[in-house]
């Protein structure tokens, strides 16, 4: 498949992000994330083992633990939740991947409709009717 252009790209965001699309699959998505037992598993123990937390002092604000310990895991933790992204979102047996895929293909034809309306509408202001295939840039044999 030949690729997109980047405003056709942008257009099918507009369309899977205003119908609601984007926010269904991204909720869909965290959910599984909090699911997974292996990044749970280990959240939980490099919590455990933090450094900062075992470094507290007695005058340590919340605020300054919490900092110290988002510091030192933030890196590796997102390393592996997009990992665990990605694994949810490639294999094509995945629910979530199906979906995607529906949403995208019916954006695409939405903005296709959408073009190809437009440039009927010009050609009718112009009062010459240009041939179809004209709008996708379609050359004949």
């Amino acid at each position: 498949m030949a690729a997109l252009s980047a405003d056709v790209g942008e257009a099918v965001l507009k369309v899977v992000m205003a119908d609601g699309t984007f926010d269904d699959l991204r909720q869909q998505l965290v959910a599984q994330l909090k699911k997974d037992a292996a990044l749970l598993e280990y959240a939980e123990d490099a919590v455990a083992e933090s450094c900062a937390l075992r470094s507290v002092g007695a005058s340590t604000s919340k605020k300054e633990v919490f900092d110290s310990v988002r510091r030192e895991l933030e890196e590796e933790l997102l390393r592996r939740a997009l990992q665990t992204t990605w694994d949810v979102l490639t294999p094509s047996e995945q629910p979530i991947s199906a979906q995607i895929d529906q949403k995208v293909h019916e954006a695409l034809c939405t903005v296709h409709q959408q073009r190809e309306q437009a440039r009927q509408e010009r050609a009718r202001r112009r009062g010459a009717a240009a041939p179809p295939d004209a709008a996708v840039g379609f050359k004949g044999r």
